[in-house]
């Protein structure tokens, strides 16, 4: 371990031993000292705001958790003691976003401690006393001028959702190659793009080639979706590496055709080429059935690139699943494609009884023009 972080580790337990004895002065110099150190993440600045909580600075205290929430805006425990600050400063209306916000990421985190436990019922006992009929400014402005009627009012009712302080804003962070400048946009709406009818329109002849691949032998050739030999700059680090339980079947696996996969699923690739120049961005696209198994959770997690998007087809979709992007959570629905920016943080899970499966392949940003996607061609040629 580097030394300096070992040195800001140290430091850190003088200032729990501070926390426990009351002393907010001395802790809050010694997180502000692991903090210069190098010590990084959200844990520090929550246990930051405690110290300043302590000694009564309630600006320090919400901004310390406000540093918290910039780094990990999915993070319960900032969310939920943020809750609690605003609660214990009487703004309940916004102590009701960040609660309901917190309970939501709290339930879906794998460890739930006796930390996590206490915060969500603390939470969900100020949600069940306070008045339903409380508004935000926003609701009044959603209602007078009937935003949602037109799909262009998406985007504007999230930003108002994000005033209200209801949800965090995510951007882009590619964990490869980001191309600056594009907006961050979580999903795009079908009919931004002229090829998605005819896409959906062959949903039932895909899902009738991935039933008839289900019925024979070559259902074996599912693999683990995130495998230990993954492409440079794939995390090879997650819970879901080399597991079954989210798994792939490959008619086009980081760029190079899978042609006896693609024989047993021709109409498929057929309404894949049939996209034309949007399809298949560099570098090294795949075309794939995607399975995730009864009680998988895949964990939150962001691509390498955003100079493309993903496109999900969804095929069989029992009840319980589910997909957060961003801020957004989504189900799906059988012939209705999902276009969204995987440079987003983002995650999916299915909590039935059967598996999920979807049809999942690559668009170029529509932002790009022919110039700049030919330019990344080049770029992103082998070797780089």
């Amino acid at each position: 371990m580097d030394a300096k972080l070992q040195q800001a580790r140290n430091i850190a337990r003088q200032g729990m031993q501070a926390l426990s004895q009351r002393q907010g002065a001395a802790a809050e110099a010694a997180f502000g000292q692991a903090i210069e150190l190098g010590w990084t993440g959200a844990d520090i600045w929550i246990l930051l705001s405690h110290a300043r909580s302590l000694k009564k600075d309630i600006t320090g205290t919400e901004a310390a958790l406000q540093k918290a929430l910039s780094l990990e805006p999915e993070n319960p425990r900032a969310l939920l003691y943020m809750g609690s600050f605003l609660e214990s400063c009487s703004q309940h209306l916004r102590a009701r976003s960040f609660y309901e916000q917190g309970i939501s990421f709290a339930v879906a985190a794998q460890d739930q401690t006796p930390e996590l436990a206490d915060l969500i019922n603390r939470a969900r006992r100020f949600l069940a006393n306070m008045p339903k009929d409380v508004r935000h400014p926003v609701d009044d402005f959603i209602d007078v001028h009937n935003l949602g009627g037109d799909p262009e009012d998406e985007l504007l009712i999230q930003s108002l959702q994000i005033l209200a302080e209801r949800k965090r804003p995510f951007v882009s962070q590619p964990s490869r190659f980001l191309y600056a400048g594009l907006p961050n946009r979580q999903f795009f709406r079908r009919d931004e793009l002229e090829w998605t009818g005819a896409l959906e329109s062959q949903t039932d002849a895909i899902r009738t080639e991935l039933e008839g691949l289900l019925a024979r032998p070559e259902a074996s050739r599912f693999a683990p979706y995130v495998e230990s030999n993954s492409q440079k700059g794939a995390p090879n680090d997650t819970p879901m590496t080399n597991n079954p339980d989210w798994s792939a079947f490959y008619l086009m696996k980081q760029g190079k055709r899978v042609e006896e996969n693609i024989a047993l699923c021709p109409q498929t690739m057929a309404a894949i080429e049939a996209i034309g120049d949007d399809a298949f961005p560099s570098p090294q696209p795949s075309v794939l059935f995607s399975q995730l198994k009864p009680g998988t959770r895949i964990p939150a997690h962001v691509g390498m690139f955003n100079t493309r998007l993903i496109c999900h087809l969804p095929l069989i979709i029992p009840e319980k699943c589910g997909f957060r992007v961003g801020n957004e959570t989504r189900e799906w629905t059988p012939g209705e494609m999902f276009i969204f920016d995987d440079s987003i943080n983002h995650e999916a899970w299915n909590e039935s009884a059967e598996p999920r499966f979807i049809l999942i392949f690559e668009i170029w940003r529509p932002e790009l023009s022919a110039r700049q996607r030919r330019l990344l061609t080049e770029l992103f040629a082998p070797g780089f």
